[in-house]
């Protein structure tokens, strides 16, 4: 873990996507600021669970704004899950 946050302070994107991916399966020690720090960095896998925690949650805005900038770059599950999200909401309007 030490080295990991130590290579993502060095510039290394994809360290802070181990420790995001440590986060997301409960890894001690780790903060959810890691987790951002991976998403800030470019990782988008960690960008799109940052959407998934927000949802967990409850906040819907905050999730779907995660998942628009994971999908901008390319993410395509950032995008399916706006798109199933979009279709659940249409189909609780009717």
């Amino acid at each position: 873990m030490e080295l990991w946050l130590r290579a993502g302070e060095l510039g290394h994107a994809g360290a802070y996507s181990n420790v995001s991916r440590a986060y997301l399966h409960g890894g001690q020690g780790v903060e959810r600021d890691q987790m951002e720090l991976a998403a800030m960095g470019g990782d988008v896998w960690s960008r799109h669970n940052l959407g998934v925690n927000e949802e967990r949650v409850g906040n819907y805005d905050r999730a779907v704004k995660h998942w628009m900038i994971s999908a901008g770059a390319g993410y395509d599950d950032s995008l399916k899950t706006i798109r199933e999200c979009f279709i659940m909401w249409a189909c609780n309007k009717r």
